[in-house]
């Protein structure tokens, strides 16, 4: 009696947490995103699987399912884009031991890299439906609800922060 509460919500991300308690943590060290990297079937590819095998990444049907964890890009997606993008003639013992240490392999290599990242990226933007800017005005237009119910406000500001 008259004691404090506490509640340990655990390791969530930001989703877990606004799904089942209603609120985010800015810059929560526990998000997290997938990505599945398409390996493209070439005469190089099979050694290209061997080589992400080996440091302990599993490939299904020719995609290699990695993850970026909390607000930074890792060095492990970085690692294995640098692989899953060599070029045949970069494929040699010296490229693959720069690759499996996180170095550049190659100026045109590393493009190569920024761009699947890019487009990786933008797919998973695609899955949302609407923009910020819409769902900002959406919030604008509902806001004369506000006083009857209040925990709108709140719902709305969470899911711009999710977004």
């Amino acid at each position: 009696p008259n004691r404090e509460v506490l509640i340990n919500y655990g390791f969530k991300c930001n989703a877990e947490l606004f799904l089942y308690y209603g609120f985010v943590i800015r810059k929560n060290i526990y998000n997290y995103m997938l990505f599945d990297i398409k390996i493209v079937d070439s005469p190089s590819s099979s050694f290209k699987k061997f080589i992400l095998s080996k440091l302990s990444r599993t490939i299904s049907q020719n995609v290699l399912r990695v993850s970026i964890r909390g607000n930074i890009l890792e060095e492990e997606i970085m690692k294995y884009l640098r692989i899953v993008n060599m070029a045949p003639e970069e494929l040699t013992s010296y490229h693959i031991t720069l690759a499996a240490a996180g170095v550049e392999v190659s100026p045109s290599n590393e493009f190569k890299v920024i761009k699947t990242l890019h487009d990786l990226l933008i797919e998973e933007l695609s899955r949302y439906p609407s923009s910020i800017e819409k769902d900002r005005a959406l919030l604008v237009e509902i806001e004369p609800l506000y006083s009857e119910f209040p925990h709108l406000k709140n719902i709305g500001y969470f899911s711009l922060v999710l977004r």
